[in-house]
């Protein structure tokens, strides 16, 4: 069966430079598929941990990373330049920890490494990082991040899609 060719498409919308409605570049938004990471930071003995999916490999050499923090979020306030932090890629069975740290308040800080930077057990993957720089974006800060550890895991990833965590399906 032969494919159907990619038509371009062009969509004006309102034009004249004007944002689009919050609510419909929300939905817009909503339909981008990501796997989903914690960031945590500890200071002392508290952890600090926050789940996003605004996460983006920036470098592989020199390795780097991305983090898009709102402004209220606690963990935000933290992060400055030089200051450590993990990032937690999780598992699809991590479903629980994506959601106890959605919230920006989280008090349930088990589950990380004991010692070391705050990488959840369990994940698909963990990077230690240091803040490199933190840029002021809209209503985010841009967390760039210098990654000098990784501890790799097993298992397929946690999907976030259209407002609700997903499972990968693989074909083989």
């Amino acid at each position: 069966m032969p494919r159907k060719p990619i038509v371009a498409r062009v969509d004006a919308g309102r034009g004249g430079g004007e944002p689009p409605p919050r609510a419909e570049l929300r939905e817009a938004l909503a339909r981008w598929a990501s796997g989903v990471a914690v960031v945590a930071t500890r200071q002392d003995d508290a952890v600090t941990a926050l789940t996003v999916s605004a996460f983006m490999a920036v470098s592989l050499e020199p390795p780097l990373i991305a983090v898009a923090l709102g402004e209220q979020a606690p963990l935000t306030a933290l992060l400055e330049e030089g200051s450590r932090f993990g990032v937690s890629i999780l598992a699809a069975d991590q479903r629980r920890s994506a959601g106890v740290f959605a919230d920006s308040f989280a008090v349930d800080a088990s589950g990380f490494a004991a010692v070391g930077d705050p990488l959840l057990e369990g994940a698909l993957a963990g990077l230690g990082c240091r803040v490199a720089a933190v840029h002021v974006v809209g209503d985010h800060r841009l967390v760039l991040g210098a990654v000098d550890a990784v501890r790799l895991g097993r298992g397929s990833p946690l999907i976030y899609f259209d407002r609700r965590y997903v499972r990968l399906e693989e074909s083989h």
